[in-house]
């Protein structure tokens, strides 16, 4: 029988010629009943066959061992203290048969309490065997702790060892782990700072000593570094920024297909539209400098607004070169101020094929419903020359 026509049967029992019972549809598997619904054999059946009959476990009479596997089997309890209530067995007794039987493909849960507050708690049973004290939430969890947990050296984790900072000299407790802890030179240090950390790293860990020291970086060595940078960037918090967020509701509104942080060899694409083969970036205010803020009246910017400029401009080159993409840029404020411009923008970006007379949205307006281009256009720094770039960086003593 067939998965579809055994969730079409409709009996509520079935007879196991294995045991020769009748018992609940849910008590077999599909692939053992015939057509004249019955069975060759049930779910209990079928695992004491596969496993030459039900072991003998010492100090725990067999009926009782028998019918725990049944009742396991067909899912006749949902919490394992059932078992010990109804074979009037402790619950260790009944984790210790479990475990001897060895059964698999199932959750066995706990019927538990919070420590703290008393509230029944559900656990499954690796966490409750790993776990002396069971909390219903955090808040119970740490309560208990401040109110019993030991501290300072009268902790039973404390044991904390006397030794003196590798860089100062100065006297310091450490734990044992820590103590007696190597480095990748097979070197034990112990600190009483981050700052003795980094002082002794740069007067001693230089030169020959540098862990880049020798080491050839081949291009293969390159790819996997540029591969897994582009993975951690897809993973970063900032792609759920508001902003980011709002085109990608448009986008959705429109059912406009696109991959999110799409990899084009060096470069993350903030929105690629598949079907239409083209690159929305949405421009934050400051990591992509604004020219509406930022420039020799306004804010000058730092050294790492930059480095950002300059990456944005070798992303646009390579796209550019390499796949004769126009890159449509959608800024911060418009985002956030004029959302139904940008998203005027969007559908006539690409009504034309990615072909528009400008493609940041600072440039444009939105004037009854119809985008207008700007009498005074504004070109963004990713377009502008080194020097230009240069003259509004803040000097490092501002």
């Amino acid at each position: 029988m067939t998965k579809k026509t055994f969730e079409e049967l409709k009996v509520n029992e079935v007879y196991c010629k294995s045991c020769k019972r009748m018992l609940p549809k849910s008590s077999f598997s599909y692939s053992y009943i015939t057509k004249d619904a019955c069975a060759s054999r049930c779910k209990f059946c079928d695992w004491t066959i596969r496993h030459n009959g039900i072991p003998k476990i010492d100090n725990y009479d067999d009926y009782i061992v028998e019918n725990i596997l049944e009742d396991i089997i067909f899912e006749r309890i949902k919490y394992l203290n059932e078992l010990g209530e109804k074979y009037n067995l402790q619950l260790d007794d009944v984790i210790a048969i479990i475990k001897f039987l060895h059964i698999g493909n199932k959750k066995f849960s706990i019927l538990s309490k919070c420590k703290e507050c008393g509230k029944s708690i559900e656990a499954v049973l690796s966490v409750y065997e790993k776990n002396e004290n069971l909390f219903c939430n955090y808040q119970c969890y740490w309560k208990y702790k401040k109110e019993h947990a030991m501290r300072g050296k009268y902790n039973v984790q404390y044991n904390r060892i006397k030794t003196n900072c590798t860089n100062c000299n100065k006297e310091i407790e450490v734990i044992p782990y820590d103590y007696n802890a190597k480095n990748i030179y097979g070197d034990n240090h112990n600190f009483c700072s981050q700052q003795c950390y980094w002082e002794y790293r740069s007067k001693y860990y230089i030169g020959e000593n540098s862990i880049t020291s020798n080491r050839v970086i081949t291009d293969e060595d390159r790819e996997k570094m540029r591969i897994t940078a582009l993975k951690n960037l897809r993973k970063a918090d900032r792609l759920n920024s508001k902003i980011q967020l709002s085109i990608n509701n448009i986008l959705d509104k429109n059912n406009i297909k696109y991959d999110r942080e799409y990899l084009i060899k060096y470069y993350s694409i903030d929105n690629y539209l598949s079907e239409y083969n083209l690159i929305i970036e949405v421009m934050g205010d400051y990591w992509h400098t604004s020219p509406l803020r930022y420039g020799k009246d306004k804010y000058l910017i730092n050294e790492m607004q930059r480095k950002g400029i300059t990456h944005d401009k070798q992303k646009y080159s390579y796209i550019k070169n390499h796949l004769n993409i126009e890159i449509l840029y959608l800024w911060e404020k418009d985002i956030e101020k004029q959302l139904d411009k940008c998203e005027t923008l969007i559908l006539e970006y690409i009504q034309k094929n990615g072909v528009l007379q400008d493609y940041n949205s600072f440039n444009y307006s939105l004037e009854n419903n119809q985008l207008v281009l700007n009498k005074n256009i504004i070109i963004p720094y990713q377009k502008r020359s080194a020097d230009e770039i240069n003259s509004i960086i803040k000097p490092k003593s501002a």
